[in-house]
């Protein structure tokens, strides 16, 4: 039985943690389109779904029934494993890791956002947003929160330093205006 439901552009995917993956369309039934040993995220790139697995980094493009491998298999590890995404041009995703830091997804390819800092290290990205004034964010596990420019220079920096809850910041969501919240263990937190 599906736990959870997730709307990636005109789709709805239902899923669990771990096993089938579902799609639905209102007024269609429910199928089958891919498996996953433990779902990480589920994206979309230039109209065709992913779904990332957590537990060996694999990538499987969710087309007809079967979800079909991006990367050759063996590639991959727990560090590749894909925790969100955003639009990011017309060619690339960008996407957050378990262990890589940020990356920008091609549909074939993963490569490195920067070459240096929190952003590129083996960083685990718990989430992006894009913020007022075409900035980004992102919640960095074990550090807090980077705000951060397309090139990927920071423009400001929120760590555990300032309260211990910013260390395991889990989701983000900007609001118009330059308001960020973030979930966290404790509950939300606010940030202007």
């Amino acid at each position: 039985m599906p736990l959870r439901a997730v709307e990636v552009g005109s789709e709805w995917f239902w899923h669990s943690d771990s096993g089938s993956i579902l799609s639905w369309h209102p007024g269609q039934a429910a199928r089958i389109v891919g498996r996953a040993e433990s779902v990480s995220h589920i994206f979309q790139f230039r109209g065709v779904p992913y779904v990332s697995d957590a537990s060996n980094g694999r990538l499987l493009r969710l087309t007809g029934g079967s979800g079909e491998e991006v990367f050759a298999p063996g590639t991959t590890s727990l560090k590749d494993a894909i925790t969100c995404a955003l639009p990011w041009n017309d060619h690339q995703e960008l996407v957050g890791s378990v262990g890589r830091g940020v990356q920008l997804f091609d549909g074939k390819t993963l490569a490195p956002f920067r070459t240096g800092g929190v952003l590129s290290s083996g960083a685990t990205i718990n989430d992006l947003c894009v913020t007022a004034g075409g900035l980004l964010a992102a919640a960095v596990e074990n550090f807090g929160i980077i705000c951060f420019d397309r090139n990927g220079h920071t423009v400001q920096t929120l760590d555990r330093t300032l309260d211990h809850r910013l260390a395991h910041v889990k989701r983000l969501l900007a609001t118009p205006g330059g308001t960020i919240f973030g979930l966290v263990d404790q509950g939300l937190l606010e940030v202007e």
